[in-house]
């Protein structure tokens, strides 16, 4: 996910035009990456979708906390009442 994040950061700021890649975009994602245009933007939906979700779920109040792994503590989910 970090990557995803960093990749789509890298293309808002747009550096490669300050590095001096005159291909652009997939010129700058093929040399300092090492990935296709196609395969950056890829990455950059994951980091989108993935953005959209921790809304989603933030605004929907279903999880206090969650790691940077995805895990969660039973103190973040909704008690439903459900017994074991």
């Amino acid at each position: 996910m970090v990557l995803a994040q960093r990749v789509r950061d890298a293309r808002r700021a747009r550096v490669w035009i300050p590095l001096g890649y005159s291909g652009g975009w997939g010129e700058y994602a093929q040399a300092e990456l090492g990935i296709s245009r196609a395969q950056a933007y890829r990455l950059i939906d994951i980091a989108e979708s993935a953005e959209g979700l921790s809304r989603a779920i933030g605004a929907a109040g279903v999880l206090t906390t969650v790691s940077p792994a995805g895990d969660t503590g039973a103190t973040g989910l909704i008690d439903l009442g459900a017994t074991l």
